[in-house]
């Protein structure tokens, strides 16, 4: 049983991309490589020359996963464990799924700085796994990093185990790098009121605002449509609980957005990348001098407190948030020992005198 290669029919550049063909486990397989030739009656210099090398990486590739298989009876099987990990299948997960490449140098640098060489897919082991948490966390880098390069070897060696090069999951019995937790701080009336009124061209002031100024998390407001808005009515159905809502807003938030569009399918906002958001977000917090940490959570955050100071009503503010427990919006909350003492010093002014 033979592994070859095929072409894809030219495109309008005269373009053919290669793939592998071969059949595993009883199916058959398209091996996509990403490369292509050139398939024209006249070809350039470098055309010529691109397609010699392409050739010559395409029978690499189809030697290289032919020393992978081996040929029972009218199917090709896998040979677990006769996969290099780290140079060849750690590294094409990270391409294919687009995955941060500083996740596969640093287990790189784990793996060639304990072996000096590179390790196959039966070296991965629940021991090899706790001994890279550990390195991990003692690297010098944050625990948020450490916890984002963990999960991405889980997710490539999770893949090698649906395409059958690892039999035994290795993460079994391996607790994950837990991110800490970080408790919110809303802002104030004051410095919400000093990002309203900052000068920014970006959408990101208004997107913030309209957050802070309905409880909306940045989920629901990517798919928030004018049509999901009446004159002083959003209805929608939170992504995160699934729960239908129904909320008001004032004149005052409606002017953050095109009021003439209400009722059309269109949504309401064209919003960035959350890399852009945060960056935005960063550069005009510093420059009004805002010291606590704000992200778009810190929004709805905001506005649970500033809702919860003006009600005094607990159980209204988690309907407003759309909580369907008490506790969730109790978590939500700061409750302010200044605000503590004003309402004992109240209650103290009618109190009797004790005789």
């Amino acid at each position: 049983m033979s592994i070859n290669v095929t072409m894809t029919r030219p495109n309008k550049k005269g373009m053919r991309y290669l793939r592998l063909n071969y059949y595993l486990k009883g199916k058959r397989k398209l091996e996509s490589l990403s490369v292509y030739t050139f398939e024209k009656e006249k070809l350039s210099p470098e055309e010529r020359s691109h397609n010699r090398t392409v050739k010559a990486y395409v029978e690499k590739k189809r030697l290289e996963r032919a020393t992978q298989l081996v040929d029972c009876g009218n199917n090709l099987e896998l040979l677990i464990g006769e996969i290099s990990f780290v140079n060849i299948y750690y590294k094409d997960v990270i391409v294919k799924n687009n995955f941060h490449i500083a996740a596969y140098k640093k287990f790189k640098s784990f793996i060639f700085g304990m072996s000096k060489h590179d390790i196959t897919t039966a070296e991965i082991t629940k021991d090899l796994i706790k001994k890279y948490k550990d390195y991990l966390l003692k690297c010098g880098i944050s625990v948020t990093t450490a916890h984002h390069y963990f999960n991405s070897l889980k997710a490539s060696i999770t893949s090698a185990m649906y395409d059958g090069f690892i039999r035994n999951n290795p993460f079994i019995g391996v607790s994950s790098i837990k991110l800490p937790r970080t408790k919110t701080i809303p802002l104030t009336i004051d410095e919400l009121n000093s990002i309203r009124v900052y000068k920014n061209t970006s959408n990101v002031i208004k997107l913030f605002d309209f957050s802070a100024s309905t409880g909306i998390r940045m989920c629901d407001l990517k798919r928030l449509k004018y049509s999901d808005l009446s004159d002083n009515e959003i209805k929608l159905t939170q992504k995160k609980t699934n729960n239908y809502l129904i909320l008001y807003f004032t004149e005052k938030t409606k002017d953050l957005i095109d009021a003439s569009k209400l009722g059309i399918d269109e949504l309401v906002f064209n919003i960035p990348s959350a890399y852009y958001l945060k960056k935005e977000l960063d550069n005009i917090t510093s420059i009004i001098n805002i010291q606590k940490k704000v992200t778009f959570k810190t929004a709805r955050r905001t506005f649970a407190q500033l809702f919860y100071e003006e009600s005094g009503d607990i159980y209204l503010t988690s309907n407003a948030l759309g909580h369907s427990n008490i506790m969730t919006t109790m978590l939500y909350l700061n409750f302010s020992q200044k605000k503590i003492k004003q309402i004992l010093d109240k209650l103290d002014e009618k109190r009797g005198n004790s005789k």
